[in-house]
């Protein structure tokens, strides 16, 4: 008996070694063909090649077509290499805060797809979105300012003055104002100087006080 009871650990033991072999196979598989689909991406985006048939590589709108955006680094990174047509996908109206932040994560580093992403956001939607403190951290509130100053507020500034509005409510922006950089507070002045022109000539509805109200609240 002590002979059979040798006999069946062995045969049960067999399928477990063969199962864990089978799954690091499994694993080495599934790992070559991530690194064989991140390699493909970057290739694409090098040569320039990738273009989706059901995807356009033009702005959504006229309004980020022009743009005074100063030169910039990029950041290195598998969102920042991806192919700006494939980030397109990320451009769509969203419904929570957690897509909303996801979104802009993803495409915050290009600021003409942000400012894209703007035009998909109703102004009151901002401070709906991002009015719970901590919402919107202080790199994308940054983003977001930069792409409004460097595509839309030229086209837009009725829009835009609107946008500033609401996201001067949001969750801790005071401190978030306090956060922005030298480039963004740069832009932000800039902003607010075109929209001052704006409404002085009775542009997109603006009231010269009530834009020197919110101005305040970012200068």
């Amino acid at each position: 008996s002590g002979s059979g009871s040798g006999s069946g650990a062995a045969e049960t033991a067999q399928p477990e070694e063969q199962q864990q072999k089978d799954t690091s196979i499994a694993k080495k598989v599934e790992s070559v063909a991530v690194e064989a689909k991140v390699e493909e991406v970057q290739k694409k985006s090098e040569l320039g090649t990738s273009s989706p048939a059901n995807v356009s590589s033009e702005p959504v709108s006229a309004a980020v077509e022009g743009s005074n955006e100063p030169k910039r680094k990029v950041k290195g990174g598998k969102l920042e290499q991806m192919p700006r047509e494939e980030l397109m996908a990320f451009i769509r109206t969203p419904k929570t805060t957690m897509e909303a932040t996801a979104t802009l994560k993803s495409i915050c580093h290009d600021s003409k797809l942000t400012a894209e992403w703007t035009r998909k956001v109703a102004p009151k939607q901002f401070w709906k979105l991002f009015k719970a403190a901590g919402s919107l951290p202080s790199d994308q509130l940054s983003a977001i300012l930069r792409s409004l100053s460097y595509h839309c507020v030229a086209v837009e500034p009725g829009r835009t003055f609107e946008i500033l509005r609401f996201l001067a409510k949001t969750g801790r922006f005071g401190l978030n104002v306090a956060m922005l950089d030298e480039e963004t507070e740069a832009a932000v002045e800039s902003m607010f100087s075109a929209i001052e022109k704006s409404a002085e000539k009775g542009l997109g509805g603006l009231d010269a006080v009530q834009v020197e109200a919110v101005k305040d609240l970012y200068i």
